[in-house]
């Protein structure tokens, strides 16, 4: 009894789910795609910082070099508070032949800038520092999500036309949307504009020199493309 009862209810299932289909596909409708996109400057660029202290005669502390770099970079009006993490700390130690002992002890930081103009004059004061171990870990935009939704709105809005502009012709209206969804972005160009950010690593990066020839030591960054595509299909009247 069990068995058939679980049976009947499948085929319910089935004729209902059957019974709508048929009663969309039916309806006289029309499919259109739409993208809106846009290029944006990154506004969040996110550099990694890393400080060591050899236990040796002439070391500088960590805490001498982390003290050192939060002052300059308030001076560059950076809220450490908010815009510096602290990722670790780590001490090793290694033997030598003579039984020495050879203390790394190291720190790693996340400061996060909102231009361009502000990285190159974080590392430049990194370099005053003597810490050279630096580079772009990823840029990004505090507004993605905003963009995206004005995208897919214009989208929308041209999905509309377009449907119009079509059916004009054939002396019929544009009826309600009988269904609504995004295309998911091309995940492979995400990919690639991913990797071609590992090129951009700023360890040792020779600024002051730049600087000292009246080079222009600004780093800059290509604007981030924000894409939405939707698909609707519309009753037609």
């Amino acid at each position: 009894m069990k068995q058939m009862a679980m049976l009947a209810g499948l085929l319910a299932l089935y004729i209902t789910s059957t019974a709508q289909n048929k009663n969309f596909i039916d309806q006289p409708y029309i499919d259109v795609s739409a993208t809106a996109d846009t290029m944006i400057v990154p506004d969040e660029i996110f550099i990694n910082i890393y400080i060591s202290e050899r236990d040796t005669r002439d070391r500088v502390s960590l805490e001498e070099q982390e003290k050192k770099m939060i002052t300059g970079f308030q001076q560059l009006g950076i809220d450490i508070g908010k815009d510096l993490t602290t990722y670790g700390f780590l001490s090793n130690y290694r033997n030598k032949i003579f039984r020495e002992k050879d203390v790394i002890i190291s720190r790693s930081y996340l400061l996060k800038v909102s231009t361009a103009t502000l990285a190159s004059a974080a590392f430049l004061e990194l370099e005053d520092l003597g810490i050279s171990n630096a580079g772009i870990n990823r840029v990004d935009l505090s507004r993605r999500d905003g963009i995206k939704n004005e995208l897919r709105m214009k989208a929308i809005y041209t999905a509309k036309q377009k449907a119009n502009d079509m059916v004009m012709p054939l002396g019929q209206q544009v009826g309600q949307a009988l269904y609504v969804g995004e295309i998911p972005p091309n995940y492979n160009a995400a990919i690639q504009n991913s990797n071609q950010l590992q090129d951009v690593v700023v360890t040792g990066f020779g600024l002051q020199e730049t600087k000292s020839k009246g080079i222009d030591s600004n780093i800059n960054f290509d604007r981030m493309e924000v894409t939405s595509t939707v698909n609707i299909k519309f009753a037609l009247k």
